[in-house]
């Protein structure tokens, strides 16, 4: 038996059991210590007062409803999977309230985990890794109206992935490129003598298609971004080719879903809050080095520091300033 103040946790043999909330004013972070090598089934039942778990990297099993009618869970932090059999399709059942799942890296099929028949109806976030190599159709059935899928590998390959199933409709952001991507139209843009002024909104949200406008490429020939335009809810990545030397303040303002930007290596100028009003910004990737980002970040901090800065050679380390 393993003691927290918060909650107890009956482990035999390896082998988490029972979940026990004692307190349940503080008991809303359950961590799993290192050991445990599989997760019972109905192990967390009904632990409504839990909001988040952490399991361990020694985990290799997750039983059947595992963290079922866990009502207040929102998020949960899951180790490397060995093989496709990690965990059955129901281990979200009744999970209403969880709002992103990150499958792990190792994951061979999206359904064999988190299948349709368990997913929680308010999910708005589901990453798949790079080891995907099937998609059932039936693993988005009860994402969120808002929800977007997010594939850690390129275009090309996803729809090979996705060609063997039936048609999803969720947008898909696919963060690697591979010089497939298609552009988008240039005559979708309002550009004056280099300046980008504007962005013509094509679809509603509801009439958009699966794909279309969820990545907007920002074409040659744009030297500064002045006014991208109105809010788009459809728009989840942009990215600026090479030539882009200026991003004004504002400029990508009050994009909902916009949670990725690649920045070319030509900035030479980013003014503040040029993303104000994007909550769901997660990374920014730049195409150049740390120190030449440095030089830019030292003027103007333009981004939160909950916002990943990706360079050519790493991670940008931001210091206290």
């Amino acid at each position: 038996m393993a003691n927290e103040a918060n909650y107890k946790l009956d482990i035999r043999n390896g082998v988490l059991l029972s979940c026990n909330v004692i307190d349940t004013k503080n008991g809303k972070v359950v961590t799993v210590p290192d050991g445990v090598t599989a997760i019972g089934e109905r192990a967390f039942w009904h632990c409504i007062e839990i909001h988040g778990i952490v399991l361990p990297d020694s985990v290799r099993r997750i039983g059947a409803e595992a963290f079922g009618l866990c009502c207040g869970l929102r998020w949960i932090k899951l180790p490397p999977v060995v093989d496709e059999d990690f965990a059955p399709s129901s281990v979200f059942y009744g999970c209403d309230r969880l709002e992103e799942v990150v499958y792990p890296e190792g994951l061979k099929g999206a359904g064999s985990f988190g299948g349709y028949d368990g997913y929680p109806f308010n999910l708005k976030r589901m990453v798949l890794p790079r080891s995907l190599t099937s998609f059932c159709y039936r693993a988005e059935v009860g994402l969120s109206s808002f929800a977007v899928i997010v594939y850690k590998g390129t275009r090309k390959k996803w729809e090979g992935i996705v060609s063997k199933y039936s048609k999803h409709t969720c947008p898909v952001i696919c963060t690697e490129l591979d010089g497939t991507e298609e552009k988008t139209p240039l005559e979708r843009f309002i550009i004056e003598d280099g300046v980008l002024e504007g962005f013509k909104k094509k679809y509603s949200r509801r009439d958009r298609k699966d794909g279309e406008d969820s990545t907007v490429w920002i074409p040659d020939g744009v030297k500064t971004v002045a006014d991208f335009g109105p809010t788009n809810l459809g728009i989840y990545r942009i990215i600026l080719s090479e030539g882009v030397s200026c991003v004004k303040k504002n400029a990508f303002r009050r994009l909902d879903n916009l949670e990725e930007l690649f920045l070319p290596s030509t900035l030479t100028e980013i003014e503040e809050d040029p993303t104000w009003l994007c909550p769901r910004l997660r990374q920014v990737t730049y195409n150049g080095t740390k120190e030449m980002w440095r030089k830019l970040d030292e003027v103007t901090s333009p981004f939160s520091h909950s916002v990943k800065i990706i360079c050519t050679d790493g991670e940008y380390e931001r210091t206290a300033k």
